[in-house]
């Protein structure tokens, strides 16, 4: 069976009242957008601070900070901080970037209040207790090791990053750094929240099932009384022009041979940043061509950043050989000189600009910190939300807009002129990744380590952290949402392949999602949708997800969402319906039951020459998909382990310095089932991590749950 989504912007939606902004007068700007098609409502903050920040010496202290934002508040105790959100069916997450940092609440709507009220506390009030503080030092580390492991090719970004850049920030990647988070202490990172965290470098975001009147009474009950930060976060560091080119060679073992090649290049507001958008693009064009004709057959890259700070330009190329690199360096100095000395073509121009550019420009990443790529509907909106409120760190939506249409107006004469200035070999720093077994070595042995080495996680010395009872969550936490409001049509064709059409306000152009568990059924349907011209004039893209579903359904699952002033539920209905009518049918295959196998408890350790921290994972039997005691166990692997910081498993491990996270998954097959717990910690903790996790599941085997936990 084939499923096939389609969501498809129609005027039959009734429009969202258009977004309001408003500005306390203690600097916090704050936006708010209603949208009711679900029963939820997302608070998000934006500051203007991050990675860039971090002083010398205390590399990482911006991250540091971001973690005891989740412990304690003067109003607010630890179980609550994070756990009350977890507790009402929300979800929360934050994340540290190189200019900003955000944290985001995810709630029922009817908790809009009590989201706002943890991110006020989180703005000025945060306490960084010395006893949680130095239990949280083991969890900063243990997740900067994860980030900055062993790997030759990331130390080898890392240095060409701070090879570029010699004073400006940029150059420090605040994970694999974060060795200075071994001696950074309570009082100066308190000191730098108090001078950099407060309403006039924040941006507030409130979307979703909002009343716009009551949310803005919300705020100014809440966040009007706190106090301004005393710094902007303004970077005023200028990095010098550089002079000459810079080369970087670094040899390891089994790595691929790459060149790298980094151009200075302006930042986002600059005049010359619509013509580098231009150059990338044309460039990329004239690279590929002369790479084929040159006979070589291995991808490249060529990018560039909006970034509000002059930030870098990249062509990076795997090689053959050591021999190869000055072969394709001298492709790429042929083109670049080819661009400053003739230009380009009106007709290359026009070409160029069809080409996905500008929108699908990124803040630079120069740390390991990233959002996860599954992002909700409600987060993208108070993403563009923060993004229109203009300000010097912020590369806005207003701003790339402005580059899109200045793009439109560069000229042969603007990209010579931009590669004669930007792109000459004086202003390049070259970079070459080579097989073997001299150079690189993973252990620092000395004061300044290579970026990418692990760091000794110190000896947890705090004492163990008492689970105090928690605020109990209002009667309607246990009550089931309201349905979401999205109308939808759904019709199983002969063949057996569904097709269900949803409405939604999305501005994206048509995107194809195709879940499959065949690579020949992906191939067909790609087939078909790019042969199909209806979904051609809706400009279709797609996207493709790999699933076992099929194999344990009989069936293939195709989703299309289609945005489109044009489209309509029928249209949409009848053109896929037409297009999959022909696509095979895929039958369920037998089902062959095998009883359960006993649980046979054991131990087994493997051991990896010198690695620093080890992965845990105990599994336990569980139960099959049809169960009648499926939800229970549901529950119980909630109160145990999910989310990731929370559950009790959570409080045993990551709230006493243990371990960075901790989950416990439940998988329900169709003869039995498994749960599984997973943490990863310092060796050195090893026994008291698998010591916490037996006491974690005895102590429900033996005792149940609470009340307030269900």
């Amino acid at each position: 069976m084939i499923v096939i989504l389609l969501a498809a912007q129609i005027a039959a939606i009734a429009p969202s009242p258009a977004a309001t902004r408003f500005e306390l007068p203690n600097g916090l700007r704050v936006w708010v957008q209603q949208d009711r098609t679900r029963p939820i409502a997302l608070v998000q903050v934006t500051y203007k601070v991050g990675s860039l920040h971090d002083p010398a010496g205390n590399t990482g202290v911006a991250h540091y900070v971001e973690h005891m934002l989740y412990r304690a508040t003067k109003n607010i105790r630890n179980e609550d901080s994070y756990g009350y959100i977890d507790r009402i069916g929300g979800r929360y997450t934050g994340g540290t970037w190189p200019e900003v940092t955000k944290y985001s609440e995810l709630v029922p709507s009817w908790a809009l209040e009590s989201a706002l009220h943890i991110t006020a506390e989180r703005m000025t009030n945060a306490l960084f207790d010395s006893l949680e503080f130095e239990r949280e030092r083991s969890n900063v580390v243990t997740e900067a090791n994860g980030y900055a492991d062993q790997d030759p090719l990331s130390a080898f970004h890392d240095l060409m990053i701070q090879s570029a850049f010699e004073l400006h920030p940029y150059r420090q990647n605040s994970n694999t750094w974060a060795r200075d988070n071994l001696v950074l202490t309570r009082a100066e990172a308190y000191d730098w929240y108090k001078r950099y965290y407060g309403p006039n470098n924040a941006v507030l975001a409130i979307v979703g099932d909002v009343d716009p009147d009551s949310a803005r009474a919300l705020v100014v009950r809440l966040f009007g009384a706190l106090s301004r930060a005393t710094e902007s976060g303004r970077i005023r560091v200028v990095e010098p022009p550089q002079r000459a080119e810079k080369r970087v060679r670094l040899v390891a073992p089994g790595v691929a041979t790459r060149l790298e090649i980094l151009y200075r290049a302006p930042h986002a507001a600059h005049p010359d940043d619509p013509a580098l958008v231009m150059v990338d693009q044309v460039l990329g064009m004239r690279l590929g061509r002369a790479m084929q004709r040159a006979g070589h057959a291995g991808e490249f890259s060529v990018s560039d950043s909006a970034s509000q700070y002059p930030f870098a330009f990249s062509i990076s190329i795997p090689a053959d050989s050591a021999e190869d690199m000055e072969r394709l360096l001298a492709i790429v100095d042929a083109e670049i000189d080819s661009l400053a000395t003739h230009g380009v073509p009106a007709a290359e121009l026009a070409e160029a600009r069809k080409l996905p550019g500008v929108l699908m420009r990124e803040l630079p990443e120069t740390t390991a910190s990233v959002i996860p790529p599954r992002r909700s509907f409600l987060s993208e909106l108070a993403d563009s939300l923060t993004a229109r409120d203009a300000e010097p760190w912020e590369v806005s939506a207003t701003l790339r807009d402005r580059i899109a249409a200045a793009t439109q107006r560069v000229t042969s004469d603007d990209v010579t002129a931009y590669t004669k200035r930007w792109l000459r070999r004086s202003q390049r720093t070259v970079g070459v990744l080579l097989p073997g077994e001299n150079d690189f070595e993973p252990r620092w042995t000395d004061e300044r380590p290579l970026a990418g080495d692990r760091m000794e996680i110190p000896p947890l010395t705090t004492p163990p952290a008492a689970r105090m009872r928690p605020q109990p969550v209002p009667a309607r936490a246990l009550q089931p949402l309201a349905a979401v409001q999205v109308p939808n049509m759904r019709r199983v064709l002969d063949n057996g392949v569904v097709v269900r059409v949803a409405t939604t306000r999305s501005q994206e152009p048509t995107h194809v999602r195709v879940a499959f568990t065949s690579s020949a059924d992906s191939a067909t349907a790609a087939a078909l949708i790019a042969r199909d011209p209806t979904l051609t004039r809706l400009r279709a893209r797609h996207s493709w997800v790999r699933t076992d579903t099929g194999q344990r359904h009989g069936r293939l699952i195709v989703g299309v969402a289609a945005s489109s002033r044009s489209a309509t539920p029928s249209g949409l209905m009848q053109t896929t319906s037409r297009l999959f009518a022909g696509f095979p049918r895929r039958e369920r295959a037998a089902a062959t039951a095998s009883p359960s196998q006993p649980h046979q408890p054991g131990e087994e350790r493997i051991p990896k020459k010198d690695e620093p921290q080890v992965d845990i994972m105990a599994t336990l039997p569980g139960i099959p998909g049809n169960h009648p005691d499926r939800r229970a166990l549901e529950l119980l692997n909630y109160i145990v382990g999910v989310p990731w910081y929370g559950g009790r498993l959570g409080w045993a491990l990551t709230k006493t310095g243990l371990t960075y996270s901790a989950a416990a998954i439940a998988t329900f097959g169709e003869n039995d089932g498994l749960i599984t717990l997973r943490t990863t910690s310092d060796t050195r903790n090893t026994e008291s991590v698998i010591q916490a996790i037996r006491e974690v599941v005895e102590g429900v085997g033996e005792r149940g749950v609470d009340e307030w936990e269900l």
